[in-house]
């Protein structure tokens, strides 16, 4: 039978009070003897189920916060939220280079933590790091036993916003943390080409999560998945993003270019191991370089409506996708595409031979939404039912990107918009006067259902027609945002544990490491 067990994020451990205005003399019981240090309050966090409160306001720190050995429980968490207002963690942290910068916002190396409407800002390095401890003169071996540390971690409503690198980081077998409705921008190395949105990269572990997530305005790229095979850690990790953005990336603000960032919206892995990467309904809007990049990855890709649109106005090498290195089939990995679009101007702009064929390399070469590759010869590669080259910029109520930063809702959810969405009843211009029709990315897409990948139990795409529509967004009035999950009902053998967020979002984690939300679907 199905044993559910309903926890609170919030412990039943002790709690305690910061606020800007605190005094570290003080006791840190209530809010009138709130405590001043945050770092102060983590070392006074000794019993599992305890929660920090942290009053509104900007807080000051010069050195980092660390929060090692001082592990919550499976179903008794810690917690450090802000639940009236927001907690700006303003790093007051001295000048340091790049490499080897001791000076992250926050670096969380225990498990079983909540952050929620924290945000951190102005760290010398990270805004958070997560990962385990590698002991001094340890060794990889020493961080691989270290299996208590950097998991399990949920990270909500939290921005991470102009710090001296990525704004949310995490290596060194990070595993099965969730990053819900987060967004990192204007994040900026003095080099002007090496922070990111989110890294979940280099030694990173497997089964991490992020929904609901905004990368923007960061001088590298948005998600960086770059694996590096330095310190004898395990490829083949396995990373879900799902229902995220990632925009102008390799920028330093809306109007400027990154000098020496990549600027790539989702890049995917790196030429020295395996990175699987999942993503539903995610979105790559005018990164400098490529919106969903292969990046020489030899582990899986796999996306479902997805939506990419890039311009050749930020640089006439942009890509939307860029898919076209060999897939490493001998290691049983693959590359799947399904029921994703390309907007741009590729069938009318593209230039054909006598036999109106455009050649792979060039598509979108001509056009104004920059250029489009996905080489569809490659072994291992399927694209099932998607529009590359036909889904016309005037086929959707808006294409203005802005709408793609506007402020989350009062449930920090992201906004409404109309960018992206298919106009019903619109047509368009194609090649040789040919009439391109909105009704060919409505209802015509594969259906997506839940599964298993790589152990970890993914969602199916929800539709409302007789089949997926093409892209991120369903045609539906009801629906302003990238569409939510179906709810249905399910019986399960084992035990789960149902852990309300500050914000009503339910977490259902069940034994094995799976996921579910609060109809049953299996979210991880």
């Amino acid at each position: 039978d199905f044993s559910l067990l309903h926890t609170s994020i919030f412990g039943n451990g002790p709690k305690i009070y910061v606020a800007p205005d605190g005094l570290d003399t003080n006791d840190g019981a209530s809010p009138e003897t709130a405590l001043k240090s945050i770092q102060l309050a983590v070392d006074k966090a000794v019993d599992p189920g305890t929660t920090i409160i942290l009053a509104p306001g900007e807080y000051r720190p010069t050195a980092r916060i660390n929060i090692d050995n001082r592990n919550g429980l499976h179903d008794n968490y810690n917690a450090m939220v802000c639940l009236d207002g927001r907690a700006v963690i303003n790093c007051d942290h001295p000048t340091h280079g790049h490499s080897n910068n001791p000076y992250q916002g926050v670096r969380l190396t225990s498990s079983y933590w909540y952050f929620y409407h924290i945000d951190i800002t102005n760290a010398s390095d990270n805004g958070m790091l997560i990962e385990r401890n590698k002991p001094t003169g340890g060794s990889s071996t020493d961080i691989a036993n270290a299996t208590g540390q950097g998991h399990d971690n949920i990270i909500e409503a939290c921005n991470f916003y102009k710090n001296g690198d990525t704004g949310l980081q995490m290596k060194n077998m990070a595993e099965y943390n969730y990053v819900i409705n987060c967004d990192s921008y204007l994040n900026c190395d003095e080099g002007e080409g090496d922070a990111d949105g989110f890294a979940p990269k280099i030694s990173v572990g497997t089964g991490n999560y992020f929904f609901g997530c905004r990368a923007y305005l960061n001088s590298d790229d948005g998600w960086d998945v770059f694996y590096k095979k330095d310190g004898a850690f395990g490829d083949n990790q396995t990373i879900i993003i799902d229902n995220c953005i990632t925009y102008k990336n390799g920028f330093l603000d809306e109007n400027t270019v990154a000098p020496n960032g990549n600027g790539n919206g989702f890049k995917c892995g790196s030429d020295q191991g395996a990175m699987n990467v999942y993503m539903n309904r995610c979105l790559a809007v005018c990164n400098k370089a490529k919106g969903f990049d292969q990046n020489h990855n030899s582990g899986d890709i796999i996306m479902n409506n997805c939506t990419g649109m890039t311009q050749t106005s930020i640089s006439d090498k942009a890509y939307s996708y860029r898919i076209f290195e060999a897939i490493n089939t001998a290691g049983g990995h693959k590359v799947e595409l399904t029921n994703c679009i390309a907007i741009n101007d590729n069938d009318l702009k593209d230039k054909r031979d006598k036999n109106g064929v455009t050649k792979p390399t060039e598509h979108g070469k001509n056009g104004a939404y920059g250029r489009f590759e996905v080489d569809e010869t490659l072994a291992g590669l399927t694209v099932n039912n998607c529009e590359f080259h036909k889904a016309a910029p005037e086929l959707f109520e808006s294409l203005d990107h802005t709408q793609l930063i506007a402020p989350r809702d009062a449930e920090d959810n992201l906004p409404e918009m109309t960018f992206a969405h298919i106009k019903k009843g619109a047509t368009a211009t194609g090649y040789n006067n040919a009439q391109l029709t909105a009704e060919a990315l409505i209802d015509t897409g594969k259906a997506v259902d839940a599964t298993e990948y790589q152990g970890l139990p993914v969602l199916p795409i929800k539709y409302l027609g007789t089949a997926p529509d093409l892209g991120a967004y369903e045609t539906t009035p009801e629906t302003g945002g990238i569409i939510g999950q179906p709810v249905a009902e399910k019986a399960y053998t084992g035990r789960a544990r149902a852990i309300m967020t500050a914000s009503g979002k339910i977490i259902i984690k069940v034994d094995g490491g799976a996921v579910y939300d609060a109809a049953g679907q299996r979210i991880k």
